[in-house]
């Protein structure tokens, strides 16, 4: 029996009403079981999806990693919550991942990226990205980029990172020893940031996108606009 878990937002809920959950899914038999229901009251109800549901999920060991708007949920196999975690640079997360014992998430609501040590239990990194038509607000903190982007470094635990913003719905982060690739809904590409810290393009993908990981040579993506999944050539192109 192969087993996934997946998370869901229920968008039209309301105050008091259940806004998501999670569930094991059973690719054989087609059953689905609950064993997270999301129920939080303590949550901004404004917008389409806002703060409700679940959204990342990862895995670090026994620990089942699972993104709530602003704050990380840490469950144990039985789903039983046994620890969670909030950063003031953290709002609206989607997609997170794991690579050795980091954990990457997307802080859509700050247009960046964040790093938690997964050893040390504290946020490491932050990169917030933004446009150069935009004013820099970011003091004298390093700019790295290219002509239309520009990558801001930024410590998370401080008080001098960026102001909230959601310019490029950053909601994918995939992270490989090549460095961190990630892509939002108003981007039209994957961007990676090396291990050297520099800001790079590395495809072109439709408007829209969610879940842009590069494949091989090549990107797969839900190409949510047309409804489907894709994959792509790094110049856009469909195969």
């Amino acid at each position: 029996m192969t087993r996934v878990i997946t998370s869901s937002v229920v968008r039209s809920t309301h105050k008091g009403e259940s806004h998501g959950g999670v569930y094991l899914v059973d690719l054989q038999s087609g059953e689905a079981e609950q064993v997270v229901d999301w129920n939080d009251e303590t949550i901004s109800w404004e917008g389409r999806g806002a703060d409700r549901g679940l959204r990342g999920i990862a895995f670090h060991g026994d620990a089942i990693y699972l993104a709530a708007s602003d704050e990380i949920f840490v469950f144990s196999p039985d789903f039983t919550i046994i620890d969670s975690f909030r950063n003031a640079y953290l709002k609206h997360c989607h997609e997170i991942t794991i690579h050795g014992d980091t954990l990457y998430l997307t802080s859509t609501g700050f247009d960046s990226i964040l790093l938690f040590d997964l050893k040390q239990q504290r946020f490491a990194q932050g990169y917030c990205l933004r446009s150069l038509r935009q004013p820099r607000r970011e003091g004298a903190a390093r700019l790295l980029g290219s002509r239309t982007r520009r990558l801001v470094p930024f410590d998370p635990n401080g008080s001098g990172g960026p102001q909230a913003a959601d310019t490029f719905h950053i909601n994918s982060v995939h992270v490989t020893a090549d460095g961190i690739y990630l892509c939002g809904t108003k981007l039209a590409e994957v961007l990676r940031i090396t291990p050297g810290g520099a800001l790079e393009t590395v495809a072109r993908v439709p408007e829209g996108s969610h879940n842009a990981r590069p494949y091989g040579e090549h990107i797969l993506l839900n190409d949510t606009p047309a409804n489907r999944i894709a994959i792509l050539e790094r110049g856009g192109t469909l195969l």
